[in-house]
C-alpha cells in the first residue's frame, strides 16, 4: 500500500552486528539491509582488534548503484584495536558523534537524534582498503529502526 495512505511505526530499536576478518579481503561487506518497509539507522560504531590503522568506505547502495557516504581517512580512520580497551580510543561512532568522523548526509528526527534513512531494497556496506590482519577483526554494530505498518 502506498506510504502516504498508511500509519507507519518505527519499531523497537534493532541492533545488527557484522564481523570483519581478513577472509573479507577488501570486498564490501553488507552490515545491515534495510527493511521491507523502511529502515534509519541511528548510529554505526566500529571497534577493532587490528593491530595497524585501517582506512575504508561506507557504502550506501539502491540495489543498483553504490555510492560512498564517508571515508575513513587518517586522522579519522579506524585507529589500531580501536574501543577494545586495549587503547584510549573509544569505538569509531559515525552518526551521533560531533568530532569529524560523523556522516554528513543525515538528517534530525523529531528528537533531534541524527539518523540515516534507508529506503527497502537499500543496503548499508563497509569496505576497508586494506584488508584485516590474520586472527584480526573489525566489529560493525548498527543500531537501527525498521517501519511496520
Amino acid at each position: 500500500m502506498a506510504k502516504n495512505t498508511t500509519a507507519y511505526f518505527l519499531n523497537q530499536q534493532l541492533i545488527t552486528t557484522t564481523t570483519i576478518t581478513s577472509v573479507d579481503g577488501t570486498g564490501p561487506v553488507e552490515i545491515l539491509r534495510a527493511a521491507d518497509n523502511d529502515s534509519w539507522v541511528y548510529e554505526v560504531l566500529i571497534t577493532s582488534t587490528n593491530t595497524s590503522a585501517l582506512e575504508g568506505k561506507l557504502i550506501i547502495n539502491d540495489g543498483t548503484t553504490a555510492v560512498i557516504i564517508k571515508q575513513l581517512l587518517s586522522p579519522n580512520n579506524i585507529l589500531a584495536e580501536q574501543g577494545t580497551g586495549t587503547t584510549s580510543a573509544n569505538p569509531l561512532r559515525l552518526m551521533q558523534s560531533s568530532d569529524g568522523n560523523q556522516i554528513t548526509f543525515r538528517l534530525l528526527d523529531r528528537d533531534q537524534n541524527y539518523y540515516l534513512p534507508l529506503p527497502a531494497g537499500w543496503s548499508l556496506y563497509l569496505r576497508l582498503d586494506t584488508a584485516v590482519d590474520s586472527g584480526e577483526e573489525v566489529l560493525v554494530t548498527v543500531f537501527s529502526r525498521n517501519f511496520d505498518e
